[in-house]
């Protein structure tokens, strides 16, 4: 059957990419820092572009997720190097990535330790934002790379090209260490977030709850953790303190935009780190046309079971089981099941409900940043400097390991995924979540929840997918299938600690976290952030009682019930090294690890022949289409054209007799795909841009920017008709 037959070739060939392969991780360990007083606080920003040309597939939808054809806003590595009084360093990485991986973390600190800024990994935070909307394939671990994207299997290439990137962002912060300033403070945003497992939410015991929700909230808006903390560091220029950046920690799934999606996008996050950095610009008196002064980072905090309100038109249907027409005649065989496709009507209509729905959430959240951001401002001013410019930094990092492990019984021995796993999250199902094979549910399929299912002893209600002697868990599963190792940090940045985890926590998980964390370091919990998604993956973490309806987060949850415990204990050990009055050294395990991968997809677009230098850029359509402008060109290869340091093109309004720079292709009103190969001449691309809220009856123009070895080239002005109100794209 067809059904059948989707299944074995699509295990096929993840197991064809994923033979395991050892790769030595460099250890990494950073050098002690040199005995000295720098006079107090120093702080560095960089922003490095990470935007893959079109062509690798997207991370975190699954089998449902499709290729980049381009990107709607660019993606980055975000880096804030802090370093103390006493010379201790700290470098926090903000990554328009679904998450990091041990193998990216060890190589960029191998990149950074052995150079002046002599940041190792031990000293080196990583963290994914969580977009939906960026690459994958770059994790080392067959069953990660085999089933998070549509694609299975390791792309060299592409993770070359991600540490490079990321290891000179961290570079550039320390070259730019200034005197600087800092304070922190936690505000709650409502109304934005929902729990999307009510049942295995309120199954905990006891039950938490953040106090006082305001009125109005359903069950679901007022489950969630609303607090976002927000660290803001001011530097000296020219003997005056100006705005530098931000470094923000609060939890939402990037999930905004639909799995349909076909451009890198940097989701929700993205548009609030732009709308920061630009006000940051503003106050700062800083920031040329299309570079930024300031730069905004954007930890994700305990989001595994925590979606963005959105709304049923935003969500892409997926294709579901049907039975082909039966043919006429007595003897005619019955006819085989089929995945009905979906039309590409439906997928447009989502997903521009998505992206407005992105958009409106981001300016949303953008304008409670901001203001905490200023009121942050006006409370470093009322301080006296010595007391901000004095924030000491501790830190403590280990290395755990997870299978077959000897320290501890909270972890089962070998990792398993669950049947809830298969079906994929409420925020993006996949085709198998309901599935029947002739009216019938396959062995390894049942999504029946709150069942007490006692098949295995250690992962007790779990369901394995496809069986547990199914083919899935002998791919994923195998050796060296899933995650063996975990690591996990304890910093302190003056009043604020921030426990890190590799892998998406609940929300109940990440409040029990911050309570045992607090009270190990002797704080209170309002002063103890979660960052999730950092220094590697190992799917979800679910408290006992979520983890028994073995919905999608149970069912990601790799090592068994208990593992949120195992997680609770190993950071409460190290927040207590960060106690005033700790003498003990932070227990800093950096051990040399091995990580495996396939043989490698490396379908990382070429960056093009000699001959293409030769290229004369031209436009092929330059009109609007309605109430979007659209230009056609010709121009060089995907890996000559992205990434780049620069701004690739420019949308510039007629002002009088001038023309200014109204946005350029950093916006997510902007996106940018790649069309088409045109042999020795090039390739076709294609930029779309929709003017939401502007005046009418503006002229714009569209400016190709110089590149090395081409000329700019600029369009004729055109004069825009009715400007949308893009909200409207909400409305059913």
């Amino acid at each position: 059957m067809r059904t059948a037959r989707w299944l074995i070739v699509a295990a096929t060939a993840a197991a064809w990419g994923c033979v395991p392969r050892a790769i030595q991780l460099p250890t990494a360990q950073s050098p002690e820092p040199v005995a000295r007083d720098t006079g107090g606080l120093h702080a560095g920003f960089a922003r490095v572009d990470i935007t893959p040309p079109p062509g690798p597939a997207m991370v975190g939808y699954g089998t449902e997720g499709k290729a980049a054809h381009g990107y709607r806003g660019r993606l980055y590595a975000r880096a804030m190097v802090l370093e103390d009084r006493r010379g201790e360093r700290l470098a926090i990485v903000g990554l328009d990535l679904g998450m990091a991986s041990v193998l990216l973390h060890r190589r960029v600190a191998a990149l950074t330790r052995d150079t002046p800024v002599a940041i190792g990994a031990d000293r080196l935070l990583l963290s994914g934002t969580h977009t939906h909307s960026g690459p994958g394939n770059f994790f080392g671990v067959p069953g990660i790379d085999a089933f998070a994207s549509t694609r299975g299997g390791y792309d060299a290439r592409l993770t070359d090209f991600l540490i490079a990137r990321i290891a000179l962002a961290v570079r550039m912060a320390a070259d730019s260490l200034r005197p600087a300033r800092a304070a922190w403070a936690v505000d709650t945003v409502w109304g934005q977030t929902r729990i999307r497992s009510d049942s295995a939410f309120r199954s905990n015991s006891p039950p938490w709850r953040y106090p006082h929700p305001p009125a109005g909230l359903d069950s679901l808006q007022a489950g969630v953790d609303p607090a976002w903390r927000m660290l803001r560091v001011d530097v000296m220029r020219d003997g005056k303190w100006v705005p530098r950046g931000a470094f923000s920690i609060f939890a939402i799934h990037g999930t905004a935009i639909p799995g349909a999606n076909e451009l890198f996008d940097p989701d929700v996050h993205g548009i609030v780190s732009r709308a920061v950095e630009a006000h940051v610009d503003e106050l700062a008196g800083r920031g040329e046309a299309m570079r930024r002064w300031g730069v905004h980072l954007f930890g994700n905090g305990a989001e595994g079971d925590v979606s963005p309100v959105f709304t049923d038109e935003s969500r892409c249907p997926t294709p579901e089981i049907g039975r082909a027409r039966r043919l006429s005649g007595p003897r005619t065989p019955p006819q085989p099941d089929y995945w009905v496709p979906v039309a590409d009507t439906a997928f447009d209509r989502c997903l521009r409900h998505g992206k407005r729905l992105a958009d409106t959430l981001g300016r949303t959240l953008a304008a409670k940043a901001v203001r905490q951001f200023d009121r942050l401002g006006a409370h470093m001013d009322s301080l006296d400097a010595e007391l901000t410019r004095g924030l000491r930094i501790e830190r403590a990092f280990a290395t755990l390991p997870l299978v077959r492990s000897t320290e501890t019984g909270d972890l089962c021995p070998e990792p398993r995924v669950g049947t809830g796993f298969a079906g994929g999250a409420e925020d993006g199902r996949s085709r198998l979540y309901g599935w029947r094979l002739l009216g019938f549910v396959p062995p390894g399929f049942a999504m029946d929840h709150d069942t007490a299912y006692r098949g295995l002893t250690c992962h007790r209600q779990k369901r394995l997918a496809l069986g547990r002697l199914g083919l899935l868990q002998g791919i994923v599963a195998g050796p060296h299938g899933l995650p063996e190792v975990a690591q996990v940090s304890a910093v302190r940045i003056g009043g604020l600690v921030i426990g890190t985890l590799p892998a998406e926590p609940t929300t109940t998980v990440g409040a029990r976290i911050r309570a045992a964390m607090a009270w190990h370091a002797g704080m209170q919990p309002d002063s103890v952030a979660v960052m999730a998604v950092t220094n590697g993956y190992i799917q979800y973490i679910t408290t006992p009682e979520e983890y028994r309806f073995q919905y999608y987060e149970g069912g990601a949850t790799e090592f068994g019930p208990w593992e949120s415990w195992f997680f609770q204990d190993a950071l409460s050990r190290l927040a207590a090294t960060l106690r005033p009055s700790s003498t003990g050294a932070p227990p800093g395990r950096v051990t040399p690890l091995t990580a495996f991968r396939g043989e490698g997809l490396e379908s990382f677009p070429d960056s093009g022949g000699p001959t293409e230098s030769r290229i004369t850029r031209a436009f092929r359509e330059y009109r609007w289409r309605g109430d979007t402008l659209v230009v056609r060109w010709n121009d060089v290869r995907p890996g000559r054209l992205i990434p780049a340091d620069a701004p690739v093109l420019a949308v510039e309004r007629q002002d009088g007799g001038e023309w200014r720079t109204v946005t350029w292709d950093d916006d997510n009103e902007l996106e940018v795909r790649g069309v088409r190969r045109l042999g020795g001449r090039g390739y076709e691309w294609e930029a779309r841009w929709r003017p939401c809220r502007r005046p009418a009856g503006e002229t714009y123009r569209i400016v190709l920017l110089e590149r090395p070895g081409l000329p700019p080239l600029t369009g004729e002005g055109l004069r825009s008709g009715p400007v949308p109100r893009c909200e409207d794209d909400l409305r059913p």
